[in-house]
């Protein structure tokens, strides 16, 4: 594996890193193969600890702000991640990546659709007007567009990590140079909540190795094991939105930041001299002589790689 800090930064922010570096999609998407090397030469470890540190400092103050607001709702769009990201098979996870990546450079979307709830029969109880939709609805809702701010979020942070990682130094075990652990896990008091109780139930005592730590730094963790421990339960009951139009508002002012950051991370970004995987010409590719219209909206990338298989084992666990 490479060095390449996680320890977070005061005033860390993974979109302003990307405008002054230029380390946009298109830097991802010109170097494939190196991505995909980064995601099997770095461990089961450090993803873990990469995820970890993401969800505590995401590096994006709307998300923050999403998750003082909305902390359960957050736990779960979390947990759905370290399923896709950290618990998936290592093609799903490349795949995964460079969906979300490429979608940092797809402008504009649409704001916001709430789906429509049709009614099937006079007597369903399934009903939606102009003013209200049933909470289920709205939860639904809510949590897709906290999946699109996370998401990007996450996207943003792989892209400055891979251009860390090209020019970091090869290391054979520095856990303690790169990572350090949340402060709070090492309180003697600590409760954990339902996401520490999450984590526990999901790799037991494997989660003493990928936090870097022994048994004795935190007792929540084997207390969690034997169940004598109480932990902590976040409630939002104060938090709820049942109005559509509260909900078209956040999801509104979310969506027209996110397209702000990507027009902007447009302009930086490297020119994607590439052939789409379809072999289709790009009509946007500056190596084009021929000025057509076709496909404007598609991602490219290299024929060689486009015609050439994966041989990598991502999240490599040894």
């Amino acid at each position: 594996m490479r060095l390449v800090q996680l320890k977070t930064k005061k005033l860390s922010n993974n979109f302003d890193s990307i405008i002054n570096l230029g380390c946009g999609p298109n830097f991802v998407l010109n170097r494939l193969e190196l991505f995909e090397a980064m995601l099997s030469e770095q461990g089961l470890p450090f993803w873990f600890r990469f995820w970890l540190t993401f969800i505590y400092h995401p590096g994006c103050e709307d998300l923050m702000a999403i998750q003082r607001q909305w902390p359960e709702m957050m736990i779960q769009v979390n947990t759905a991640l370290h399923r896709l990201f950290i618990q998936s098979p290592p093609q799903d996870v490349f795949q995964y990546c460079i969906d979300i990546i490429k979608l940092i450079g797809l402008i504009p979307t649409p704001a916001f659709k709430l789906p429509v709830m049709k009614k099937k029969s006079k007597s369903s109880h399934k009903k939606l007007n102009y003013k209200r939709v049933s909470t289920h609805s709205f939860t639904q809702a809510l949590q897709q567009v906290f999946i699109k701010c996370s998401e990007m979020a996450f996207a943003c942070a792989l892209c400055n990590l891979f251009y860390e990682w090209l020019g970091a130094k090869n290391v054979d075990d520095a856990t303690h140079a790169y990572w350090s652990i949340p402060k709070m896990y090492l309180d003697l008091n600590f409760k954990p909540g339902t996401l520490e109780m999450f984590l526990v139930n999901e790799w037991k005592e494997q989660l003493l190795p990928l936090l870097g730590v022994a048994q004795y730094e935190v007792p929540w963790i084997r207390n969690s094991l034997t169940g004598n421990i109480d932990h902590i339960r976040i409630h939002n009951s104060n938090n709820k939105i049942t109005k559509l139009e509260d909900l078209k508002q956040i999801a509104m002012l979310l969506s027209v930041k996110r397209n702000e950051r990507r027009r902007a991370i447009q302009n930086v970004d490297e020119k994607l001299n590439r052939i789409d995987i379809d072999g289709v010409v790009n009509p946007h590719c500056c190596c084009n002589s021929k000025n057509d219209t076709q496909t404007e909206n598609k991602i490219c990338v290299d024929h060689e790689f486009a015609l050439k298989g994966s041989r990598s084992k991502l999240l490599n666990k040894d």
